[in-house]
């Protein structure tokens, strides 16, 4: 159940851009990630110390460390920066925004891609008021992405420790080639199987959804298969958050609304239109309002 405090932010919120839209705010002062709640945090993290606390705790314990440094904001800030992508189809033109990379813990100069369980994904969804990627979406990530890292796959079956096959993987990533992407506000791509929503988990209500993992030669090594329990991660999994807002021809639209139209649904889904929030039930969001896109976006961070 929602805070007091959430219940009210997202009243003023909506409030604000009501009157916004009253007095004329130019379409360049909002975007939609101002309707995100992404979290932030003054407090200093210590990652190794994090790293050495998930070594001695059972798995399941680890899947609720990730998940709290992540609701509590302890993540890189150049993941709340982000980046378009387009898709055209049938005449029709959509942009969408996604994180530029992978969920991570850390800071812009030190930080670990995390693995993330479908639940608890889906979970950092509803709080931030976000949406995983559809396949087609992910698949258009990775053609637009300005950094393509390897794949890496490894043999789980000869790994006794899966901390230490993590941050083995981790290191094999090219941090340097990372890092310079940050620098240049690049998306990066290829080094992690998408958790993904798709209509498959209508008969799969239990399972988690995941496809990808490209590399840098483009060769997809995990084909869509709803087939990890929604408890599940390993190193090989990330996620990677899309706003709700899409601009279609000029115009602001919930992401939603276009996955369940079938003239526009292709523009991010190859498996026909489907009801997102039937996975997915986000709190309502305030109206887009129906003007032109900006020539750049500015992006707000709500706390």
């Amino acid at each position: 159940m929602q805070s007091v405090t959430q219940k009210l932010f997202k009243i003023s919120l909506a409030l604000c851009l009501s009157c916004h839209a009253r007095v004329g705010i130019g379409q360049e002062e909002w975007t939609p990630e101002r309707v995100l709640r992404l979290p932030t945090s003054d407090e200093t993290f210590n990652l190794s110390e994090f790293v050495q606390t998930l070594k001695t705790v059972p798995e399941q314990a680890r899947h609720e460390w990730v998940y709290e440094a992540l609701a509590a904001g302890y993540m890189p800030s150049f993941l709340r920066q982000l980046k378009r992508v387009r898709s055209r189809h049938a005449g029709h033109e959509l942009s969408f925004w996604v994180m530029p990379d992978y969920l991570s813990v850390g800071d812009n100069d030190n930080y670990l891609h995390v693995p993330v369980n479908g639940r608890d994904a889906l979970a950092l969804a509803q709080d931030w008021g976000m949406y995983l990627p559809t396949r087609k979406m992910v698949d258009l990530i990775y053609r637009q992405a300005g950094m393509l890292l390897p794949s890496v796959p490894v043999n789980m079956n000869e790994a006794a420790d899966p901390i230490r096959l993590w941050l083995d993987h981790e290191e094999r990533l090219e941090p340097e080639l990372q890092r310079y992407a940050v620098r240049s506000g690049w998306i990066q791509a290829g080094h992690k199987k998408d958790l993904v929503m798709s209509p498959l988990l209508v008969k799969h209500p239990d399972r988690a959804a995941i496809y990808g993992w490209q590399g840098t030669d483009g060769q997809i090594l995990q084909k869509l298969a709803p087939s990890v329990r929604r408890d599940y991660a390993d190193y090989s999994m990330g996620v990677r958050f899309v706003a709700p807002f899409v601009l279609v021809d000029e115009q602001w639209m919930p992401l939603a609304e276009v996955l369940r139209n079938p003239k526009l649904a292709p523009l991010l889904s190859d498996e026909g239109p489907f009801d997102v929030d039937f996975f997915l039930k986000l709190d309502p969001l305030p109206p887009a309002p129906l003007r032109k896109a900006p020539a750049s976006l500015i992006v707000y961070h709500r706390p």
